[in-house]
């Protein structure tokens, strides 16, 4: 193999460029690799955030509906609470009713 087939190969495969393409190939990949790397922590990180703002929403409307839920268990409370007073009003009334007729 003489010069001028070695100097035509070298030309052939991209001369110069060529020669700094195949000894950085491995460098190059390494490098591919860890900006795929990058790129998918980022994404993965943006996910977090938005799964993590999604249970802040979620967790502040459950407070609410907590909030709401114990104002109207108070208010059933309150009016249960009417009610068997006005029951047992209305009895106390019945036996007086009964009472008089009696006499």
């Amino acid at each position: 193999m003489d010069i001028i087939t070695l100097l035509s190969i070298v030309t052939t495969i991209g001369g110069f460029e060529g020669i700094k393409y195949f000894i950085n190939l491995k460098a190059n990949k390494r490098k591919s690799v860890a900006s795929a790397k990058t790129e998918e922590i980022t994404a993965r990180t943006q996910e977090f955030e938005l799964y993590k703002k999604q249970i802040e929403y979620l967790q502040n409307r459950l407070e609410a509906r907590d909030g709401k839920v114990d104002f109207l268990y108070a208010e059933l409370r309150k009016k249960e609470n009417q009610v068997l007073r006005l029951t047992a009003d209305n009895n106390a009334l019945k036996l007086k009713v009964q009472d008089t007729d009696n006499n």
